[in-house]
């Protein structure tokens, strides 16, 4: 084959690629311009939690926690799951304590990341599976691992990544952006 004839079948095949990747991305741009931005965050399945007032009585004192979490940094009282729990930053990293005898719950089991997962789902469906990841998923690459990922039912198999460490949800659930990633690099526009 000559070099002109080369030459032009080489641009053509990169011009095919380029047009594919181009049409992808404006589906993509399209679908994040039509859907409402806490649709694409999944915020509509968090359910909001209204502040509760916790009895401070019988409480271990923020004091003894330094105890009971050396290197103590800083340390958050709030409830989770209807109980009293102090959620502690320190040296060896953070951890979940019972505010009310100061033992230690993280890191937290299966049955834990599933009631706490199910606590703050706020659609009606059940779980599907609960599993300790020791790798992080493309969605999520930069949270610190292991983390629990907890899948429920329903249309986009919505899916809770909480941290065995604090019970918290680490971030949102963006299904419905993930799919439509397709591994041909297109721009996620800022999401979590």
């Amino acid at each position: 084959m000559r070099l002109p004839a080369l030459a032009r079948t080489t641009h053509k095949w990169f011009a095919l690629i380029l047009a594919i990747q181009a049409v992808f991305w404006t589906l993509s741009g399209l679908y994040m311009t039509a859907v409402h931005i806490d649709i694409i965050h999944g915020d509509r399945l968090v359910r909001a939690q209204a502040p509760q007032p916790i009895a401070l009585a019988g409480l271990v004192e923020p004091t003894h926690l330094a105890h009971l979490a050396p290197g103590l940094k800083a340390a958050r009282l709030e409830n989770q799951l209807g109980q009293p729990v102090y959620v502690v930053d320190a040296d060896e990293g953070k951890a979940l304590f019972d505010a009310r005898s100061g033992e230690k719950l993280s890191p937290l089991g299966e049955g834990a990341a599933r009631a706490r997962a199910k606590a703050l789902f706020a659609e009606d469906g059940d779980i599907v599976s609960a599993e300790l990841l020791t790798k992080a998923p493309l969605e999520i690459q930069t949270r610190p691992v292991p983390i629990w990922r907890v899948e429920f039912e329903g249309a986009w198999r919505p899916t809770f990544y909480i941290s065995p460490q604090t019970g918290e949800l680490v971030s949102p659930p963006p299904r419905p952006v993930a799919h439509l990633r397709l591994r041909l690099d297109v721009p996620h526009h800022g999401l979590r």
